[in-house]
């Protein structure tokens, strides 16, 4: 789908009943196409996220962040934003910690 650049479940599935090409690279024969529904529960199922906790983060104030004032000189890079993210993750996993609120970081 990403690669297709569509995003639409729907206009997916009905791109693969068209298209004996797209059935076979992604290993299904035409007979074997699910419906609409069967990619939702898939989506639903594999996201693991709580709806209840879902809403209460995606409804609770966020602090604005501004871009950066700094300019930089012709060629340089931007400094890394938040160093040492991948380690704290790393940790965070080890130590057994889910991220209920926030269920993409879990698919990260």
């Amino acid at each position: 789908m990403s690669e297709l650049r569509v995003h639409s479940i729907t206009k997916w599935v009905e791109m693969l009943e068209h298209n004996q090409i797209l059935c076979t690279m992604i290993g299904l024969s035409q007979s074997e196409i699910h419906k609409v529904g069967s990619y939702y529960d898939l989506i639903n199922r594999v996201w693991l996220s709580n709806p209840e906790i879902e809403y209460e983060f995606e409804h609770s104030p966020h602090n604005f962040r501004r871009k950066p004032s700094k300019k930089l000189e012709k060629n340089k890079k931007q400094p890394p934003r938040h160093p040492g993210i991948i380690q704290k993750f790393v940790d965070l996993a080890l130590e057994g910690k889910t991220f209920e609120s926030r269920p993409e970081m879990l698919m990260q």
